[in-house]
């Protein structure tokens, strides 16, 4: 599978994923700051590395890095809102105090359970571009500080900071290493540094490091820390959020801390719940729940006294949080969706406890039942279709004769197209399934058996392969191509088997690759692995 980057037009991909049991595997090695040295190992054990793994796809797939963090509590990562926007929890594993991710071993990995963007995110302004990741378990890492208010205004210009990273190195070649990399950059005075963007652009939740030709963040440094002294001393003002390419001479922008430690102190020590909460990809008229774990962060037990949503019909919330929740510990809210109304349906989530209320925002994609004129016209099955693009009826006949569907991007677009499938009784769903488009793209097509079980998955261009998947009777399963664009994803040759006939596999007559393919279980959830990637890998320039 080959990569590509496109610094300038929209967020590129490097994609670091790689199916593990794949014998194509494409494993790139891990990026660094430009300019930078390898990091004094044990001067940052605070450092995060941000991945993505899917939920139970751990003889799977290998962990990507997608961005930076710090370690700012035991149980809590900082790091950039665009790097984890359309993610959901599941789809995130922290690592740790690593100078070298190719070394990083299972144990160092800690899973997400809560991902908190900060109030107010732009995500084209890239304002207010911080986020926190509430982490499964504790580490006993060291934690870097935050910087205070009068610790931040009192920095003067061409002040030195620190910078650490696992971003690109070079970014016209895409030259990296595995090393974690430091560089000192001088800060620039926010006036100064609005002089060299246009009026706007540097916010006063930002604030400005670099403008120096050699030495910058790049690509894969988001969601790092610039900061001021090393190991337990360090002390962190910005966090990497966006410019104007890389090495060019141009500041950096990043998220100024200080406006936000009043939120993160209440969140880390009080009580804290995922905002948003994104839901899987819904079929129009069948629920479909999502568990939200409500967090005490507290040392003192607190009393929720009440959860509810703006529409109680189409967002019903169990009620087995309310009551007292003790300090340290965890309720699963489960929320079951069934909107009336098909594309994104959104609610507000409010949770009032003995101490304040809290606001959260849950988000479902729902599909629209489509019959595609007759084709697939099969009267045990019921189709849905959506997302950012929509599939259609080719009218061309697949490897077996029968008809086909395809989703398409072009070269400017991106994005994911879903399409779901269910049937009234048990049975089997046999299909063949092909990708095509620009190898320079990511291509990919994703079969969940339901949301968060990632069953199956193509990388390979212009083979046809055949998948057999079961369909349990009212539970859609969901196939959907993602693309980074100029590509295509196509099924055909739709045949449903009910449960104890004998299958018919279809007659593939095109001839098959062995290599490409892959396989295993895991969410890549709402938005499919490109999404997330291609939102949070890059140091994002504006456009």
């Amino acid at each position: 599978m080959t990569c590509y980057s496109r610094r300038f037009l929209f967020p590129a991909l490097l994609c670091s994923f790689v199916f593990a049991t794949s014998s194509n595997a494409v494993e790139l090695p891990q990026a660094k700051v430009v300019g930078g040295v390898p990091s004094e190992i044990g001067a940052t054990e605070w450092m995060a590395s941000v991945q993505f793994l899917p939920q139970g796809a751990d003889n799977i797939f290998i962990p990507s890095h997608i961005c930076g963090g710090t370690l700012i509590a035991p149980g809590w990562v900082m790091t950039a809102a665009h790097c984890v926007d359309n993610a959901q929890p599941l789809e995130i594993v922290v690592v740790l105090g690593i100078e070298n991710l190719q070394a990083q071993r299972r144990s160092d990995q800690f899973k997400v359970d809560q991902v908190l963007i900060g109030q107010d995110f732009n995500g084209t302004s890239l304002d207010n571009d911080i986020a926190l990741l509430h982490l499964s378990s504790f580490s006993n890492s060291p934690q870097i500080a935050r910087a205070s208010q009068s610790e931040t205004n009192t920095l003067s210009n061409q002040f030195p900071l620190n910078l650490v990273g696992y971003g690109i190195t070079d970014p016209d070649s895409g030259e990296a290493s595995d090393r974690l990399q430091s560089a000192v950059l001088p800060y620039l005075a926010t006036s100064l540094c609005r002089s060299e963007f246009p009026s706007g652009w540097v916010t006063d939740n930002m604030i400005c490091a670099g403008g120096v030709v050699g030495i910058d963040s790049c690509s894969g440094d988001s969601g790092g820390p610039l900061y001021e002294g090393e190991g337990d001393q360090a002390v962190q003002y910005g966090i990497v959020s966006w410019g104007l390419g890389c090495d060019v001479g141009s500041p950096g922008v990043y998220t100024r801390v200080a406006n936000y430690n009043d939120w993160i102190d209440s969140t880390i020590t009080g009580f804290s719940v995922s905002n948003p909460v994104r839901m899987p990809f819904i079929a129009h008229g069948i629920p479909q729940q999502v568990s939200v774990p409500l967090v005490n962060n507290g040392t003192d037990a607190l009393l929720i006294n009440s959860i509810v949503t703006d529409d109680a019909s189409e967002f019903q919330l169990s009620q087995n949080c309310l009551g007292e929740l003790s300090a340290n510990t965890t309720c699963q809210l489960q929320i079951t969706a069934n909107p009336q109304s098909a594309g994104q349906q959104n609610t507000d989530l409010q949770i009032t406890t003995n101490q304040q209320s809290y606001d959260s925002e849950v988000i479902a994609q729902v599909l629209p039942e489509d019959t595609f004129d007759g084709a697939f016209e099969q009267s045990e099955l019921r189709w849905f279709n959506g997302g950012d693009r929509s599939w259609r009826d080719s009218g061309v006949a697949g490897p077996a004769g029968g008809d086909s569907l395809t989703a398409s991007f072009s070269s400017i677009a991106s994005g994911s197209a879903a399409l779901m499938v269910m049937s009234a009784e048990a049975g089997q769903l046999t299909f063949s399934w092909r990708l095509e488009g620009d190898s320079q793209s990511l291509q990919m097509l994703n079969l969940y058996q339901q949301p968060g079980d990632l069953e199956s998955a193509l990388i390979s261009l212009d083979s046809w392969r055949s998948v057999v998947t079961t369909l349990t009777p009212g539970v859609p399963v969901t196939i959907e191509f993602v693309s980074s664009g100029d590509g295509t994803g196509i099924i055909a040759d739709v045949v449903f088997t009910p449960e104890g006939q004998v299958i018919d596999p279809p007659i593939i007559t095109d001839p098959v690759d062995s290599d490409g393919g892959g396989g295993g279980g895991g969410p890549i959830g709402l938005l499919s692995l490109f999404s997330l990637l291609a939102l949070s890998w890059f140091k994002r320039a504006k456009p």
